[in-house]
């Protein structure tokens, strides 16, 4: 499958997770569309001044990956500056969101994933003489 950023759903999400202003998403993937469990890969603008607010993720992890800007990344009520290339993770039960505090826009590349519950196997083997 390819998905061309040209010809997918772009959207703007006012207040994303109660945060301030509004962010622009290209959404290239549905959950749908797999059978993996990744839930969306997205293509974010953030314009200065606009954030994602910190929230919770319970049964998902997600990335974040930031392309271009300087941002703030709050994760779990820390704030941790964030420059072009770096990545983060946020687990389940811990909790995220991202400010832009740059005087341009910044991009995001954001990755949402299910949980997945290890499933432990058994083999039982015998031998016979």
């Amino acid at each position: 499958m390819i998905r061309r950023h040209a010809e997918a759903e772009q959207i703007e999400i006012a207040h994303c997770h109660d945060g301030a202003g509004s962010l622009f998403c290209c959404s290239l993937h549905k959950e749908q569309e797999s059978t993996h469990g990744i839930l969306f890969f997205h293509h974010d603008v953030i314009p200065a001044g606009s954030s994602i607010g910190e929230h919770l993720h319970s049964g998902t992890e997600e990335i974040y990956y930031l392309l271009k800007g300087s941002c703030i990344l709050i994760y779990n009520g820390r704030e941790i500056p964030m420059q072009e290339g770096d990545y983060s993770l946020v687990s389940d039960g811990d909790t995220h969101g991202i400010r832009n505090t740059g005087t341009s826009d910044a991009e995001l590349i954001v990755v949402g994933v299910k949980k997945i519950t290890p499933v432990i196997t058994f083999f039982l083997y015998s031998t016979v003489i």
